[in-house]
């Protein structure tokens, strides 16, 4: 098995996840994390403006080691708030 899809529907803003995969019959374990992230931003005619993405990678640089990003999965306009899909190494 390569990857899997989960979707991550209804997530609430401020909300963390975390999955566990195992195969049956093995010792293998895949864990999965999402976690919320704040972002300052502010939007000119839809883009967002630099303060946004500097805070974003602030916080993947800071992330623990042991867990590599595998997808950022969007922005809450209103609150600023982006999840971040992460796989433990």
């Amino acid at each position: 098995m390569k990857e899997i899809c989960i979707p991550f529907t209804n997530i609430a803003d401020e909300e963390k996840a975390e999955v566990e995969v195992r195969v049956p019959g093995t010792d293998k374990v895949w864990k999965y994390r999402v976690e919320p992230v704040h972002v300052t931003h502010s939007f000119n005619d839809g883009v967002m403006q630099a303060e946004g993405p500097e805070k974003l990678l602030q916080f993947i640089g800071a992330y623990s080691q042991n867990w590599e990003l595998l997808q950022i999965i969007g922005m809450n306009e209103k609150t600023g708030n982006i999840h971040m899909l992460y796989r433990e190494k």
